[in-house]
């Protein structure tokens, strides 16, 4: 019997976390709600997320992946090794690498952030790149498909290595801020190119492509999205809708402005659905301060 890397969260005991099994279905068949479990899987995934901003390097493959600072104590509890580095090779440094989870059985892209919410409005602009080859009529943040375009052949290469050799393991992708935007693209074009299922988290994304992208990606059935935003995150307003952007659907928001630490209630997760929601993170308004975009379940990007 297959057991899948998000079904085998629920059955092991975690420091700060576990994860359900996601069904892939169309977001208009279903009612989106969000469980303990969930909760709990996004504390896990969140650590692998931060761990790209520690071990996206050359020198650490093959190794154990690691985080100074108490950034990932499960991943560094659990048999979570270093297979491949991205190196993006450009200004916003917002490098990726390629992990392989023994203990759940998972191969994980995981993509790290710039180093902060100003230089990702410095490096990057709000103008949209031709991706037609993802789907038609779908335009992506120019400077996040640029990443992405740097990176692909490298990722499919390690991907398909990996699933090669442990073919029962599942994929998934996760990313934090500008790595959040990779991570979706990265999803939303490999679910179809090779054909399988990737489940996609992502911690303060911006908003990825035009309305055709995220409607596109929100209706993928090779895996499930959980973007998961925080408070007032001032990067997940950004590039503004009027510029012609959307979100990938649903949200899951963490409207509780602590999130400093793994103990984060269930009571303060709000689903929205849609790619231009009037709820969750955009009923707080424009604002400047890029606390709460740093701050998921603690420091995320602590061990940067």
């Amino acid at each position: 019997m297959k057991v899948s890397f998000v079904s085998s969260l629920l059955a092991l005991p975690l420091l700060a976390a576990a994860a359900p099994k996601p069904e892939a279905a169309e977001l208009s068949s279903r009612d989106v709600t969000v469980t303990q479990q969930e909760l709990n899987g996004f504390m896990y995934m969140r650590q692998l997320a931060s761990a790209a901003y520690c071990n996206s390097k050359d020198s650490l493959v093959g190794q154990k992946v690691t985080c100074s600072n108490n950034a990932c104590p499960d991943i560094g509890a659990a048999n979570v090794v270093n297979f491949a580095h991205l190196d993006t090779d450009i200004g916003i440094k917002a490098d990726g690498a390629v992990f392989i989870d023994h203990t759940r059985g998972g191969i994980v892209m995981s993509f790290m952030g710039s180093k902060s919410w100003q230089s990702f409005m410095t490096d990057l602009d709000f103008t949209g790149s031709d991706s037609s080859e993802i789907c038609s009529g779908c335009t992506v943040h120019y400077g996040i498909k640029l990443t992405y375009d740097i990176i692909e052949g490298a990722l499919i290469n390690a991907l398909n290595s990996a699933r090669a050799q442990w073919p029962s393991y599942q994929v998934v992708a996760t990313g934090h801020s500008i790595g959040a935007g990779v991570a979706t693209v990265a999803a939303a074009r490999l679910r179809n190119r090779l054909n399988v299922d990737i489940q996609l988290y992502t911690f303060g994304s911006p908003r990825v492509g035009n309305d055709a992208f995220a409607t596109f990606v929100t209706n993928q059935n090779r895996g499930r999205n959980y973007r998961i935003t925080h408070y007032d995150d001032v990067v997940a307003a950004l590039p503004p809708s009027w510029a012609g952007f959307a979100h990938v659907s649903p949200e899951y928001w963490l409207r509780r402005k602590d999130a400093s630490d793994f103990n984060y209630p269930l009571s303060e997760v709000v689903v929205c659905e849609g790619i231009n929601p009037k709820g969750c993170r955009n009923s707080m308004g424009t604002t400047l301060s890029g606390k709460a975009h740093g701050e998921y379940f603690g420091a995320i990007s602590a061990c940067y």
